[in-house]
């Protein structure tokens, strides 16, 4: 079973946010090619929307994503 995630092509954290290529390598592992599940960038994109993604948010961000996912805190814009 492929778990690649369907959108780790349009993923902006990996243009703009990672600036060390073994981190992003080492995300993508774990949670593009991993567990895309546990990728708070998917939960949130699944949940509510790709716009409420916070630019900045790591894919390990989880109680952040269940923060916007539950409306107790709006992204920064």
């Amino acid at each position: 079973m492929d778990n690649s995630c369907e959108l780790l092509s349009s993923c902006s954290f990996f243009v703009v946010e990672v600036k060390s290529p073994a981190l992003a390598e080492e995300f993508k592992r774990k949670y593009c090619n991993g567990n895309k599940e546990a990728c708070s960038r998917y939960m949130i994109a699944k949940e509510v929307g790709l716009a409420l993604i916070p630019p900045a948010l790591y894919p390990n961000e989880y109680d952040k994503a269940l923060d916007i996912i539950h409306g107790k805190k709006q992204p920064k814009t």
